[in-house]
């Protein structure tokens, strides 16, 4: 497994960052937002990651790393 800092995994494209998650990332938790939305959360090199997807054609929106650690306590204490 690498090894990589929220800066460098910022740095690859969205489908780059979605295949890193798939192979390495851990899902901690998802739910839904509006009903228009999935949120997943997962834990990645130390640090955590949101992803966002659009559920009314699955399109993934973002994948961006959480870099306020109060707010994914946020998550996890949901």
């Amino acid at each position: 497994m690498m090894d990589l800092t929220p800066a460098e995994y910022c740095s690859f494209n969205l489908w780059s960052r979605v295949q890193v998650i798939k192979k390495d990332g851990v899902l901690l938790l998802q739910r839904r937002v509006y009903d228009v939305y999935r949120v997943k959360l997962y834990v990645i090199y130390n640090f955590y990651i949101e992803e966002v997807t659009d559920l009314r054609n699955g399109k993934i929106l973002r994948v961006e790393p959480v870099l306020n650690g109060d707010i994914a306590k946020l998550y996890l204490n949901k």
